[in-house]
C-alpha cells in the first residue's frame, strides 16, 4: 500500500477523534463532588466563619487540639465550659464524600473530648471543629492524614 497525503491526513483525523473519544469517556467517569452540599449558603456566612476563626486563634493554644494516630483530643478551656452550647467535629474525606463524618462534641467535666479514629477509612480529611460558648462561635479548620 502506498502512502499519500490524503491517507495520512485521514489517519491523523481518525486518530485524533479516537483520542478525543477516549478523553470524553474518562472525563465522564470522574466524580466531581463539592466539599459541601450547601456551598452557596455557607459562602454567604463566610465573614462569620472568619470571625469565629479569629476567636479560636485568640484562645490559649497549648493543648486545645491534638491529632494523634489513633484519636483526636479536643480540650475546650474550662472558662468556656459553663456557657458551652454545643459543637461538632466534621471530618470530610477529600476523595470520597460517602466517608464524611459529623461528630457532636460532648466534653467531660475537664473540657476534654476524645474522638477515636479507628473506624475511619485511611486517607486525607479536612477537619472542621466548631463550638458555641456564650453566643460566640469558635472555628478551626485543617487537613489531617489518617492511616490506621
Amino acid at each position: 500500500m502506498k502512502w499519500n497525503w490524503g491517507t495520512t491526513i485521514a489517519l491523523v483525523i481518525i486518530l485524533f477523534l479516537a483520542i478525543m473519544a477516549g478523553m470524553v469517556y474518562v472525563a465522564m467517569r470522574q466524580t466531581n463532588e463539592m466539599m459541601d452540599a450547601n456551598y452557596y449558603e455557607k459562602e454567604i456566612q463566610y465573614q462569620q466563619l472568619i470571625d469565629a476563626s479569629r476567636r479560636y486563634e485568640q484562645l490559649p493554644q497549648d493543648s486545645l487540639l491534638k491529632v494523634a494516630p489513633d484519636h483526636i483530643a479536643i480540650h475546650i478551656p474550662t472558662a468556656q465550659l459553663q456557657d458551652f452550647r454545643g459543637g461538632e467535629l466534621e471530618l470530610l474525606h477529600l476523595n470520597d464524600g460517602a466517608e464524611d463524618h459529623k461528630i457532636a462534641l460532648q466534653p467531660d467535666a475537664a473540657g476534654l473530648c476524645l474522638i477515636p479514629l479507628n473506624a475511619l477509612k485511611n486517607g486525607s480529611y479536612k477537619m472542621r471543629l466548631s463550638w458555641t460558648t456564650a453566643g460566640e462561635k469558635f472555628y478551626k479548620e485543617q487537613e489531617i492524614q489518617i492511616w490506621n
